[in-house]
């Protein structure tokens, strides 16, 4: 089982990102947002269709139980657990960002 790197996972998904908003043609600023969460969810989703690669994003990340901490609901499997802790790493990732490219600046 190969490990999983989540701070390989962010960089790819940001140049993945990137390449993402360069090919695609936004009609508005409100349908960037919306487009790029479909894009995030839909790179998640294609992380994690491989039981193994589940198996190893959950043990990389410490994922001890079933506990979804966005819905406080048990995942139903591996892959619907992977996914959240994936959905975490990018939230975690963002945040980190922001704070640190618009805060850091203004201190």
């Amino acid at each position: 089982m190969e490990r999983f790197n989540k701070y390989e996972f962010i960089s790819e998904l940001k140049d993945s990102i990137g390449e993402f908003i360069d090919e695609t043609t936004f009609e508005n600023n409100e349908d960037i947002n919306e487009e790029i969460n479909e894009f995030i969810h839909d790179y998640i989703n294609n992380k994690t269709i491989y039981y193994v690669d589940c198996w190893s994003i959950c043990f990389t990340l410490g994922c001890s139980d079933f506990e979804i901490e966005q819905t406080g609901a048990k995942a139903k499997n591996i892959n619907e657990l992977a996914y959240w802790s994936l959905w975490s790493v990018v939230e975690e990732s963002i945040d980190y960002h922001l704070e640190s490219k618009l805060l850091n600046p203004l201190l």
